[in-house]
This record gives structure tokens, C-alpha cells and sequence, in this order.
């Protein structure tokens, strides 16, 4: 197993569920390819665009947001992020590297926070697992949040206990995800199907998977 725990995902998206006893007659909760989950982050139409409609991704519409003051570690998983989404896309403008100003009103784009130090870390609702004492040494995290006043597109969290986990975190996203554990491997897009799949088979309604 990677030492990035990466996501603390496959337990905590459950945890993170919110689930209700359904109502006779209720229609279950069918997934949404548009809700935006840690499964589908990459998938044409969040970050990755396709403007002109011609079935091939033209424009990268995110804000990768470092520290004011970025550690080396910091820097590299930004690097390494942005080379990734260079790789998802025809094209793309260079200029979608930022800092953590908290005089910015909102974002109307997706984000990607880097680094537990990011003062706009808060604004996200994403708990700093290392502090919580989820991380170790050599561990980090990525995690997904929902639209907010702040961020009106949700977005990415990658942390790490220290700046090891925080590499490893960023290796992991700019380079295997979505797949679990293995190139062409089960995909976090499949963990969700089959948790939708698993809760309609149960007869429980739930409003959505993260």
C-alpha cells in the first residue's frame, strides 16, 4: 500500500454520506455523471473543458493555490499538478497558479489547495488529517469539498503530515488517479457506482457521494 493514504477516501467517502430511511413512494437517488465526486474530478466538464464542443478538451478552468511563502515540496506538487492537466488537454492558458490572499472575495472557478499552511485551507471545510492525527510520517491526502460562498466550484485539497506525505499526495493525483491502485486499474468513479448500486439494491435513499 502507497504511504499516502490516499484517500482516506475509501472509508471516509462513506462516512460522508448522508443517508435517509426512504419514503414510500420516494424515487431513489440515481447518479449524476454532472455531481462532481473525488470519481469524476478529471471527466470533461469541471476543470477539464471542452469549449468549442468538438469532443477534444480545450481549456483547463482551475486555480492551483500555493502558500504565499511555498516550501520546496509545495512548489514540485504544484509543478507536477499542472503538468498533468497539461497532459489532459489540447490546450491551455499558463496562468492558473496563485497564491493564498484571502483579500479575494470568491472563486467562481474549481481550485486546487496545496499544502496544510494554506491560509485559505479553512474556507474549504477540509480538516487537516495530519493534525487530526489520520496522517503519519510519509502520509498525505487529497481531498474533495463541495461549492461554497468562498468557492463556488468546490475543489482539491492535497496535504500531507509532512513534506514526504505532501509529495506523495501530489505524485499520486498528477499521476495514477483516478485509478485506486493501478494504471488501468478500478477507478474511484467505480467505487462510486458501486456504492450507488450497493444502496439502491438496500432500498436507502442518500442525497449524494463525495
Amino acid at each position: 500500500m502507497s504511504n499516502c493514504r490516499i484517500l482516506t477516501f475509501i472509508v471516509i467517502v462513506i462516512l460522508l454520506v448522508v443517508i435517509r430511511v426512504p419514503v414510500v413512494g420516494s424515487p431513489f437517488y440515481q447518479e449524476n455523471k454532472e455531481i462532481r465526486h473525488v470519481g469524476n474530478v478529471f471527466e470533461t466538464g469541471y476543470i477539464v473543458q471542452d469549449r468549442n464542443k468538438d469532443e477534444v478538451s480545450d481549456f483547463i478552468n482551475v486555480r492551483i493555490i500555493l502558500p504565499d511563502t511555498p516550501s520546496e515540496a509545495e512548489i514540485v506538487s504544484a509543478a507536477n499538478i499542472g503538468a498533468r492537466l497539461g497532459y489532459e488537454t489540447s490546450a491551455l492558458d499558463l496562468d492558473f497558479t496563485g497564491y493564498d490572499s484571502e483579500e479575494r472575495e470568491y472563486y467562481e472557478m474549481p481550485v486546487i489547495l496545496i499544502g496544510k499552511g494554506n491560509k485559505l485551507l479553512r474556507f474549504s471545510g477540509v480538516k487537516d488529517q495530519g493534525a487530526s492525527g489520520n496522517l503519519g510520517p510519509g502520509q498525505g491526502d487529497v481531498s474533495f469539498f463541495k461549492e461554497n460562498a468562498k468557492f463556488r466550484r468546490g475543489g482539491i485539497v492535497l496535504t500531507g503530515y509532512d513534506a514526504s506525505g505532501l509529495l506523495a499526495a501530489a505524485n499520486y493525483f498528477s499521476g495514477r488517479y483516478p485509478n485506486i491502485w493501478k494504471p488501468k486499474g478500478k477507478t474511484y468513479a467505480d467505487l462510486v457506482s458501486r456504492f450507488f448500486k450497493f444502496f439502491k439494491q438496500k432500498s436507502v435513499k442518500i442525497d449524494e457521494l463525495l
